[in-house]
């Protein structure tokens, strides 16, 4: 990562992961990193707390002795690699895998990433990979450690799905994150970046959708996401797509300045408060932004959005003005429900399962402008429109969530979205009837 690719905002916050900018603070050149983590504590964390043994403590204990598990400290390198991220820039091959069942499969695959421009796609099984310039096959625990060991080492040169799709692995450039993805039946639409560009695959497309029906899968509300997912509202208008498959499962959040540009592409939501946030320090909404036509979804669009585990903070705040405006009804929200043998297999707290995370607080990340160090810490609780806070209370069936089978944990169009997709051409019907 050069320097010039490393600058970005010395201050942001974090709703869930962001919220809005607040003050630089300045600390005493006196101070150890320690003391300064305990002052920053003890003036902004959203409960009261008397910091001790700063003496005695380095700043990760005291960040795990007195902060929730949402706060973090990140050394110097650490919080430029952070806002580098954050930025949207990425300098990876761009998927992630895991394996299950005898099958190696990916977790996850970024769009504009090396991966996704060599064809592969989330959910797609790897069959044979070149390790050190033998073939192996990929059939069972053994040959999976010889594939996880090699990727961690660097001595994968290329991979074969089982679509067919071969991929080479080398050296990779910087490259900018696609958050957005969508398609219908005929077509799917993805962005690069010769400026930002919508990028059109037939082979994307997902031909089970309904007709008019348009699934979106949002990754994070980071980066140019706002920019991307409006942009694919004006192809969702032009379409003449009149429901949508909103995707936030494995979404954990993002900035609540882009959280309110994609809120402002709901007619229902736009103009209107996102959210409220209720702290020591911290005492104030925000608003969903505005946008010209082409750029809103009609009031009258039939949403539905799915869910997992990792659909957290900036996602569910998205959800609650939906829901709070009447965009969306809770039995349209779709959450995952994994198997058994999955969330033992993974060691995953059953009892997660059919749930969203439940993040409802907002962060600021302070930086220490004398050494380069910061703090994300919890300043706030946030409230939906209508009053509710999910923190620690994720949203499940009791709230009136729709549960859908899940075969494992990923966000690709597979087994779960088929289902939902055959909900939306049963109402669809019915009410045609």
């Amino acid at each position: 990562m050069n320097a010039r690719a490393k600058k970005s905002l010395r201050v942001f916050a974090v709703l869930l992961l962001t919220a809005a900018v607040m003050g630089v603070f300045c600390a005493c050149t006196r101070q150890t990193s320690s003391e300064w983590v305990a002052q920053i504590i003890e003036e902004n964390y959203y409960l009261p707390v008397t910091v001790t043994d700063a003496s005695e403590l380095t700043p990760q204990e005291l960040t795990a002795k007195y902060l929730d598990k949402y706060s973090v400290y990140y050394t110097a390198e650490e919080y430029q690699e952070l806002l580098y991220g954050e930025a949207g820039n990425s300098v990876n091959f761009g998927c992630g895998f895991f394996y299950y069942q005898g099958r190696l499969l990916i977790m996850e695959c970024v769009a504009n990433s090396p991966a996704w421009q060599q064809g592969l796609r989330p959910g797609d099984e790897i069959v044979s990979a070149a390790i050190n310039g033998e073939t192996v096959l990929i059939d069972g625990e053994q040959a999976y450690a010889k594939f996880a060991q090699a990727a961690h080492n660097g001595g994968i040169s290329s991979f074969t799905a089982a679509s067919g799709v071969s991929v080479e692995v080398s050296a990779v450039e910087a490259y900018k994150t696609s958050y957005v993805f969508m398609a219908t039946n005929s077509t799917g639409i993805s962005f690069t970046y010769n400026g930002l560009t919508m990028t059109e695959n037939k082979g994307d497309a997902i031909p089970f959708l309904p007709d008019g029906t348009a699934y979106l899968r949002l990754t994070a509300f980071e980066g140019d996401a706002a920019e991307q997912f409006r942009f694919a509202v004006r192809k969702f208008n032009s379409l003449g797509c009149d429901a949508l498959i909103l995707d936030l499962r494995c979404n954990g959040g993002g900035s609540t300045d882009v959280t309110a540009k994609i809120g402002g592409c709901f007619a229902a939501a736009a103009g209107k408060t996102l959210l409220s946030a209720t702290g020591r320090i911290v005492d104030s909404s925000l608003a969903c932004e505005k946008f010209e036509a082409r750029d809103t979804m009609p009031a009258d669009t039939e949403i539905y959005v799915m869910t997992n585990m990792g659909t957290a903070s900036a996602s569910e705040a998205l959800i609650g003005a939906l829901i709070s405006y009447g965009a969306l009804t809770y039995e349209d929200v779709f959450i995952s429900s994994y198997t058994a043998d999955f969330t033992q297999a993974f060691g995953i707290d059953a009892s997660a399962s059919g749930k969203t995370y439940g993040k409802g607080c907002m962060q600021y990340v302070i930086p220490n402008e004398r050494t380069g160090e910061a703090l994300r810490l919890t300043v706030a609780l946030i409230y939906w429109p209508n009053g509710k806070c999910v923190n620690d209370a994720p949203l499940s069936a009791a709230d009136g969530c729709t549960l859908l089978s899940a075969p494992y944990y990923t966000n690709a169009a597979n087994e779960e979205l088929a289902q939902l997709a055959q909900i939306v051409e049963q109402r669809e019907l019915a009410a045609a009837a």
